[in-house]
């Protein structure tokens, strides 16, 4: 889960629950590494993240990392492109290849071939009318909570199809856990689940959402910017 501070431009109700039109703030996130514990044979590691704020600069790979320098040289960004259905990767060799955007909503893996590290993401909560529903599309999708906000799915605006699937990815298996919704989600070894809520995801973290639905339609995630509660 990201470390995460925010100044409110408007007003607040309480130290909790924040009502604003202007809220900036980061997130802290940390990307394993080849020291990370239970890896004693130094492999590269993947985390699978989301950048939960708008930096107002259009969210690119350069400007997201700027703080890392050169200790991120050889590391990958992988994207998942939902119309073809399959990842495309943004090697970082002397600069960022293709500098791809990734903004609030969407996800992404990184592979990370050097020490464990943390990364700041700077900048602001998107608010309505700004939101732009998420489409999860028949078959795979890659994304996240506009928010840098934690709960449970249901809680973050995923409407679900009886039959979908989500993926939550275990940094120590460097592996898929998947939760299925037969009529109840199912039990994902190692990750919260509630069977009507379905699983807990947290800020900074992204789902693989596998849509089942027949005949083909697209769900869409749907949050409002009206208020969010920092967890």
């Amino acid at each position: 889960m990201g470390a995460a501070a925010f100044a409110v431009g408007a007003l607040s109700s309480s130290a909790q629950t924040v009502y604003s039109v202007n809220v900036v703030g980061y997130v802290n996130e940390v990307f394993a590494g080849t020291n990370a514990p239970g890896n004693p044979s130094h492999h590269s590691q993947y985390t699978l993240v989301s950048n939960p704020l708008d930096n107002g600069s259009g969210n690119h790979l350069q400007d997201l990392f700027a703080s890392q320098g050169s200790n991120i040289y050889g590391d990958t960004a992988y994207y998942f492109n939902s119309t073809l259905q399959g990842f495309v990767a943004d090697l970082n060799s002397y600069g960022w290849g293709n500098n791809i955007a990734l903004p609030p909503g969407s996800g992404f893996f990184f592979l990370n071939t050097g020490p464990t590290f943390t990364n700041t993401f700077v900048g602001t909560v998107i608010q309505s009318p700004a939101i732009t529903p998420i489409p999860l599309i028949p078959g795979y999708s890659l994304a996240s909570s506009t928010f840098p906000e934690s709960g449970f799915v249901q809680d973050l605006g995923v409407n679900a199809n009886n039959g979908d699937t989500i993926y939550l990815f275990s940094q120590s298996g460097q592996t898929f856990i998947a939760s299925f919704n037969s009529y109840g989600w199912g039990a994902a070894p190692g990750f919260t689940v509630d069977p009507v809520k379905g699983p807990y995801v947290t800020n900074g973290s992204s789902i693989f959402y596998l849509n089942t639905q027949v005949p083909h339609a697209t769900n869409f995630w749907t949050q409002s910017g009206t208020a969010f509660t920092v967890h």
